[in-house]
């Protein structure tokens, strides 16, 4: 991280047991991370979480660094424009339900760090183009479950998508 990095945005929320604060930075590069911190049952004790990032793609825009990462990379596989109905649909799962709860913000994160491993996985391999037409299915049917607005079962079906391609292709032990 570069020493002159902005601190642009602060927000506090509070709960029962604990209180928290997001700090979003705002890196020279144009990427941004907001990182999480809590205190807990009055002591003075906190940790920091990252619970989202992005970063900069090769042509200088900034993009999601995690929920759309597989997605864009089959979208882009089978030559499918990033306006079509697939993308929108996780856009809106990511930012109208997944990052809506700390645990959403916990799987984002979390599928931040898993999926360029199982792209570049699945690239690695002779058969990656009927593995992409295999991810697109499973897409177009969470797609119809955000569609139809059941939220919470396409973050299971996507959550589940994420698993399975990570013990097929991208263990790591």
């Amino acid at each position: 991280m570069a020493t002159d990095d902005k601190e642009d945005k602060v927000s506090y929320g509070h709960n029962d047991d604990s209180s928290w604060k997001d700090t979003t930075k705002y890196h020279e590069d144009g990427s941004s991370t907001t990182v999480r911190t809590k205190e807990m049952h009055g002591w003075d004790i906190s940790f920091g979480e990252t619970i989202s990032s992005t970063e900069n793609s090769p042509d200088g825009t900034s993009t999601p660094s995690s929920c759309c990462y597989i997605t864009s990379a089959c979208l882009d596989s089978m030559n499918i424009p990033m306006d079509c109905l697939e993308m929108k649909a996780m856009k809106t799962l990511t930012k109208d339900y997944i990052l809506k709860s700390f645990s959403g913000k916990r799987d984002y994160v979390t599928y931040g760090k898993k999926e360029p491993k199982i792209v570049e996985a699945i690239r690695a391999r002779p058969n990656s183009q009927r593995i992409w037409e295999e991810v697109y299915g499973k897409l177009r049917e969470i797609t119809s479950t955000i569609v139809s607005g059941d939220y919470q079962k396409g973050h299971s079906q996507y959550k589940e998508l994420v698993l399975g391609l990570e013990a097929k292709f991208a263990k790591t032990a």
